[in-house]
C-alpha cells in the first residue's frame, strides 16, 4: 500500500477496521463520563502545525467524537501541542463543518500508527457530528446547558397524538424547551381547543389513527390557525415532508421526538416566518366597497379548494395545473384589492416562464399558498347593511 492510499495510514481498510474495533473493545466502561461518539471517517483530511510552526496535510482516519474534542489515527507521531484543523462532514447532510484544536494526546498503536487526541477550541453541537441513540442525545442537551429552562416564557403548546405515551414524552421535551402544554388525541379535541386557546406552537402527529394529521392540519389552517405546526411522522420520506408543508405546517421532525429536535424545528420555522405581521389576516382595499364585497366573500370562501388543488399540484409537479392557478391568483387577488396574492402569484408564474419549473418554483409555490391562507374579510367592519340572515357576519377567512 503506498503512501498515497485513500485512507492516508498505508494499510489496507481491512487492516484499519480492525485496529480500531481493537481499541473500541478495549476502552472500557465510560459511564459516567461525557458522551463520546463512534464516527469513522476513512481518508479525512487535516491540517497540523507542529509547535515549530511546519505544517503538514494529511489524511486520517477518525475514530470517535466529543463535545469536546475528537481522536483519530494518524500514520505518524504528532507533537502534543500541535494545532489541529479540519472541514468535517455532518452526519446527516453531509454538509461541511469547520473545526479547530490543539494536539493533547499521542500514543503509539502499531507499525506507524498512532492515535491522536484533540480537544476543540470551542465546544461542538455533537448530534450535527455523529448519530446518537435518544438517551445520548438528551444527555448532549442537559451537558450543553440548554435543559436548563428558569421558567415558562416562550408560550403555550398542543400536542396532538392519538398515542398517550407519545403525547407525554412530547410534552415532557416541550415542557423542557421553555412551553407550557396541553394535549389533544383527535381532530376534534385539537379544533376545540384552538377555539378555547391561543396556542403558539402545534405539535402535530401525521397518522392519529383512522385520521389524518394532514387532513388536521389543513383544517387548522382553513380556520384562521397562524402559529406555528410542527409536523411529526416515523417516516422520514421527502413526499411525506412536501405534503406537510404544502397543507401548512411549518417545519417537521422524524420520530423519536427529543427535546432538541423540536426545539431545533420550532426555531427554523419561527425564522421561516419573517416579521410577525406576515402571519396576520390579509384584508382586501376594496371591502368597504358593498358593490365588490360578495365577490370578495366568494374569493375568500373558495380559498380552500384553491390550497387543496394547489397544494396537489406542487406535490404532483403537476405544471399544468400550477401555471393556471398562478394565473388566476394574479388576475383574481389584484382585481379584488388582495395584492400580496397577486404579487406572490407573479414571482410564482415567472418561474415557469419557460414552460419548465425552475429549482425555485416548489419555494415560490409555497409562499404563495401561505399568502392564500391568510385572506379574509371582516364583514363586521364593513357593515352589510340590507344583507339576509343567511350572509356571514363574522370574519371570514381560507
Amino acid at each position: 500500500m503506498s503512501n498515497d492510499s485513500p485512507n492516508g495510514l498505508r494499510l489496507e481498510d481491512a487492516e484499519v477496521e480492525e485496529i480500531l474495533h481493537s481499541l473500541e473493545s478495549s476502552d472500557g466502561d465510560r459511564s459516567g463520563r461525557g458522551v463520546r461518539a463512534t464516527r469513522y471517517i476513512f481518508g479525512l483530511q487535516v491540517k497540523l502545525t507542529q509547535p515549530g510552526g511546519s505544517a503538514i496535510e494529511r489524511r486520517v482516519v477518525t475514530r470517535n467524537v466529543s463535545t469536546g474534542g475528537m481522536a483519530f489515527l494518524h500514520a505518524g507521531y504528532v507533537h502534543p501541542g500541535s494545532r489541529f484543523s479540519a472541514s468535517i462532514p455532518t452526519a446527516d447532510d453531509g454538509a461541511v463543518i469547520g473545526v479547530a484544536g490543539e494536539v493533547v494526546r499521542c500514543r503509539h498503536i502499531k507499525k506507524m500508527i498512532h492515535e491522536i487526541a484533540i480537544r476543540f477550541d470551542d465546544p461542538i453541537d455533537l448530534p450535527n457530528f455523529a448519530q446518537l441513540s435518544p438517551e445520548d442525545e438528551q444527555r448532549c442537551w442537559k451537558e450543553s446547558g440548554k435543559s436548563e429552562v428558569e421558567s415558562q416564557e416562550r408560550g403555550v403548546a398542543l400536542v396532538v397524538d392519538d398515542v398517550k405515551s407519545q403525547r407525554a414524552i412530547a410534552e415532557v421535551w416541550l415542557k423542557r424547551i421553555g412551553y407550557t402544554v396541553e394535549q389533544a388525541a383527535t381532530s376534534a379535541e385539537t379544533m376545540e381547543a384552538v377555539k378555547a386557546t391561543q396556542f403558539d406552537v402545534i405539535v402535530l402527529d401525521m397518522q392519529l389513527g383512522d385520521e389524518s394529521g394532514l387532513d388536521l392540519a389543513r383544517s387548522l389552517r382553513a380556520a384562521k390557525y397562524m402559529g406555528t405546526i410542527v409536523a411529526v411522522t416515523a417516516d422520514a420520506d421527502d413526499e411525506i415532508r412536501q405534503q406537510a408543508l404544502m397543507v401548512g405546517c411549518d417545519a417537521f421532525v422524524a420520530k423519536p421526538v427529543t427535546a432538541r429536535n423540536l426545539d431545533q424545528a420550532i426555531e427554523d420555522a419561527t425564522v421561516g416566518q419573517g416579521d410577525p405581521s406576515d402571519r396576520e389576516p390579509i384584508y382586501s382595499s376594496l371591502q368597504e366597497d358593498e358593490t365588490v364585497l360578495p365577490l370578495i366573500v366568494e374569493f375568500v370562501n373558495s380559498m380552500t379548494a384553491v390550497i387543496d388543488q394547489l397544494s396537489g399540484a406542487v406535490v404532483k409537479k403537476d405544471i399544468t395545473t400550477l401555471g393556471s392557478i398562478f394565473k388566476s391568483m394574479k388576475a383574481e387577488g389584484g382585481a379584488l384589492g388582495f395584492w400580496q396574492v397577486t404579487e406572490k402569484a407573479e414571482e410564482a408564474l415567472a418561474s415557469l416562464s419557460s414552460g419548465e419549473p425552475t429549482v425555485e418554483t416548489p419555494n415560490l409555490a409555497n409562499q404563495l399558498l401561505q399568502v392564500l391562507r391568510r385572506v379574509s374579510v371582516n364583514l363586521v367592519e364593513s357593515e352589510m347593511d340590507g344583507e339576509d340572515d343567511s350572509q356571514p357576519q363574522a370574519d371570514v377567512a381560507a
